[in-house]
């Protein structure tokens, strides 16, 4: 099945091209995930189908291999003065977050009114993750490559609305099928983050009081899987009721994909018949010729 996709894709330019989503082992064979997928977009991420610790591993190869073209994404959000923004040597981490806002900023200002509910449900948790990410300290790649991959899907998103593409239907749902894979990939991170963190700390013996950096007020997801004991019935309850309405929010999503996915076929179907009717209106005027 792998084989065959790959080979599907081999005829288009690029994975900007993709209509379809790729099997989800495809990321188990190095070679067939070069040729069919390779380092463009951020593969979706399928817990029943590939290990947590492979895909970490990937991340950390997708930022490498998208470092190059981050850096320069992240040297122009620099140039911009504005709340939140850090500065130069806050590490890429931060640079990929900021970036992953400003853009998701950007496409609810020019896309709102094309936006479902479930996308702008989607952007605002994305942003929320970010948002979270700029709050800790220390790095990883893994995260960064998260947030680059969702910020590259926002910006083509803004892009197909922008254009008079006869895929644009399909070529949408896939940015949006990546795009909710990776916050749920975010979601995971930004816990075992937060956790690696508050380990760090205590290790060192720093007490919260004397590490906390963040705004008076302000909690994180990592603030709720952390806490003391005193404290932990609560926030698994509140944790549990964030779990609940994100995956009611993700069903809710796939649901309106499919919506979409259905408008999409019958305009191409429409399309098609159309196409078929100016065929035969031609061959009949030839033959009137003739």
């Amino acid at each position: 099945m792998a084989l065959e996709w790959v080979a599907d894709k081999e005829d288009e330019e690029t994975t900007a091209d993709l209509l379809d989503a790729p099997p989800v082992f495809l990321i188990d064979y190095p070679d067939l995930f070069e040729r069919g997928w390779g380092w463009e977009r951020l593969f979706p991420y399928h817990s029943s189908s590939v290990e947590w610790p492979q895909f970490k591993k990937y991340l950390e190869e997708y930022s490498s291999h998208n470092a190059g073209q981050v850096a320069t994404l992240c040297s122009q959000l620099r140039s911009v003065q504005g709340q939140g923004i850090p500065p130069a040597g806050c590490g890429v981490l931060h640079d990929a977050a900021n970036l992953c806002i400003k853009i998701e900023n950007k496409l609810l200002r020019s896309c709102h009114s094309a936006l479902t509910v479930e996308e702008i449900i989607l952007s605002s948790k994305i942003k929320e993750c970010a948002s979270h990410m700029i709050q800790s300290e220390g790095e990883s790649s893994a995260a960064a490559a998260g947030l680059v991959g969702i910020a590259k899907e926002a910006r083509k998103l803004s892009y197909l609305l922008s254009e008079d593409d006869p895929d644009m239907c399909l070529k949408y749902d896939m940015c949006e099928y990546i795009r909710a894979y990776a916050a749920e990939v975010l979601t995971k991170l930004e816990k075992e983050f937060s956790c690696n963190t508050a380990g760090h700390a205590a290790e060192n013996g720093i007490t919260a009081s004397d590490k906390s950096e963040k705004p008076i007020g302000v909690s994180t997801v990592g603030d709720l899987n952390c806490e003391q004991p005193d404290s932990m019935g609560k926030n698994e309850r509140d944790l549990k009721d964030s779990n609940v309405k994100w995956n009611s929010n993700m069903k809710k999503l796939k649901k309106a994909r499919k919506k979409r996915l259905k408008r999409a076929e019958k305009r191409r179907l429409k399309r098609e018949k159309k196409r078929l009717k100016r065929e035969e209106k031609r061959k009949s005027e030839d033959q009137t010729e003739g």
